[in-house]
């Protein structure tokens, strides 16, 4: 996987890559928190497909969530809002996609990914944790 998405040339990419993936197949219980951060077009993005291909490629995609802050960015990705998988348009979203409550979306989550989380607000990501 590290060759077919070209991550043999830049250290930093593999190891954020290989951080995520051996925690998954460790299956560790401790929670891991990753900050990625890099110059606009450093390929950040690059890493998180790189990831969310790994966990598809295992058969573990129900186990990840990839979220952006923007609906327009989310469509790019075919992902969520963050605000969808927070429900925090519960009417809407229910009537959509039948999501009862926040279980139905989190039950096999293990991994949340927020890509473009600088856009996010302070007070967003305090809910997100709670």
């Amino acid at each position: 996987m590290i060759t077919k998405w070209s991550l043999q040339h830049n250290t930093e990419q593999r190891r954020a890559f290989t951080i995520v993936v051996e925690h998954m197949l460790w299956n560790d219980p401790e929670q891991m928190l990753m900050f990625l951060m890099g110059l606009r077009g450093s390929s950040k993005s690059h890493v998180i497909q790189v990831i969310v291909d790994a966990f598809e490629q295992l058969g573990r995609s129900h186990e990840i969530l990839l979220s952006m802050p923007t609906g327009s960015a989310a469509c790019l990705i075919n992902r969520y809002t963050i605000h969808a998988l927070m429900l925090m348009n519960t009417h809407s979203l229910m009537k959509e996609r039948k999501w009862q409550n926040n279980d139905d979306i989190w039950r096999d989550v293990t991994y949340l990914v927020l890509d473009e989380v600088s856009m996010v607000l302070a007070e967003m990501l305090s809910d997100i944790a709670n």
